[in-house]
């Protein structure tokens, strides 16, 4: 029986690799123009290909030829329909055409499937600012995170003027400063995931040296006061006054399975057939693989990041989680670290990724001929491209 991944590859896949990767180098560099013919070329050559199209989007975009852009979103939104990313950017489309009624439509779809989409919160405030409904633009503003042009608004607008009634619920914490900040409408790059608000354990700090102990035998306990993430599945027993909840923020990803577990007493973990390690972050950050999560400290903060391979119609899910504490890992094998750097980038198969750090910027590999000389996968993940410099954890592919 043939297996398609290892039938030989078009022809023209070549010429067409050749022309995309133009056309996206062209992109970066800013030559849109030029990004267009190339674009197109490659699209002569695979006319549905999403990745081709997506990047079109964005230089029709750039190039002011919003009914293209608009178009060719459109076009990827109704083949991707649950996608908020391509929703956000259909949305502000239409608000560059003038199109607002349509866009806050869009942007409104958009946060229903994902309900902390910065992007989508920060064009509605842009829509209900034009409309002048300036609670409702505030209150928007706010779940963005854009704390300069909330400031203005509160600085400039008297709240008795503030009159139409939107909801404006407290932020409980300060996202980490992006483009939103800056409370400029931009023309932003449309393939960046947005990176929603970090959605932040509640517990005060507490000693993170005390809070997890590995055990020889591979059982992890927990001894906590207020909060702590843990997954579902893994508790083999637990002491005290514990309540455990679901966060549902999560729901529909790998790590809805992380629970909050609320409370004083202790916890014991086991993940059977795996080996739990334990990870210290002092002010820094590592992006984890969702399922390979096993349990988060208090003091650390988190926000869900995954990478889209649209191609393929899947994701990656991750968890960036950053801040001073503990969290622990469970691999399936024990894992090993490779240096990436600016002249040695990685390339990599998502069922192996375990997690990364540094200043790495991961990308989705467009070559599917790629999946003849690497190990190959009945459930085809995501290949991934790490470039920049830092170090990525995986798991021995064996």
């Amino acid at each position: 029986m043939s297996i398609s991944r290892f039938d030989t590859p078009p022809f023209d896949q070549g010429l067409y690799l050749l022309h995309l990767n133009r056309g996206r180098d062209a992109l970066r560099q800013g030559r849109h123009a030029e990004a267009r013919t190339e674009l197109r070329t490659a699209l002569g050559t695979r006319p549905e290909d999403p990745d081709a199209l997506n990047l079109l989007s964005v230089v029709c975009f750039r190039l002011g030829d919003l009914e293209e852009a608009e178009k060719i979103t459109r076009r990827l939104v109704g083949e991707n329909p649950e996608s908020a990313i391509l929703r956000t950017n259909l949305g502000v489309v239409l608000v560059r055409t003038g199109a607002l009624e349509a866009a806050e439509e869009e942007l409104r779809r958009a946060i229903d499937i994902a309900p902390d989409h910065r992007k989508a919160h920060l064009y509605l405030g842009h829509i209900f600012r034009m409309k002048k409904r300036p609670a409702l633009a505030l209150h928007h503003f706010r779940l963005a995170h854009a704390d300069k042009i909330v400031s203005e608004m509160e600085q400039n607008a008297p709240a008795s003027k503030t009159a139409d009634t939107a909801p404006t619920p407290a932020v409980t914490a300060a996202a980490p400063a992006s483009d939103a900040d800056t409370g400029r409408l931009k023309t932003a790059d449309l393939l960046r995931e947005p990176v929603p608000p970090p959605i932040r354990p509640t517990a005060e700090a507490g000693d993170e040296h005390r809070l997890f102990t590995l055990h020889s035998n591979g059982t992890v306990e927990i001894n906590f006061q207020g909060e702590v993430l843990v997954r579902k599945g893994t508790v083999a027993s637990y002491g005290g006054t514990v309540e455990f909840v679901a966060d549902p923020r999560l729901a529909g990803t790998r790590a809805e399975s992380l629970l909050r577990a609320a409370g004083t007493g202790s916890i014991f973990l086991a993940d059977r057939g795996r080996r739990p390690i334990k990870i210290d972050l002092r002010s820094e950050f590592i992006s984890a693989e969702a399922s390979r999560i096993l349990a988060i400290g208090p003091t650390l903060s988190f926000r869900y990041e995954p990478i889209h391979d649209f191609r393929r119609r899947k994701r990656v899910d991750l968890l960036r989680i950053f801040g001073h504490g503990s969290l622990v890992l469970s691999p399936s094998k024990p894992p090993f670290s490779i240096a990436v750097t600016p002249n040695f980038p990685l390339n990599i198969s998502s069922r192996d990724l375990v997690g990364w750090t540094g200043s790495l910027v991961p990308s989705v590999l467009p070559d599917r001929f790629l999946d003849e000389v690497m190990l190959p996968d009945a459930e085809d993940p995501p290949k991934i491209r790490f470039e920049g410099t830092g170090t990525v954890i995986t798991e021995a592919p064996v």
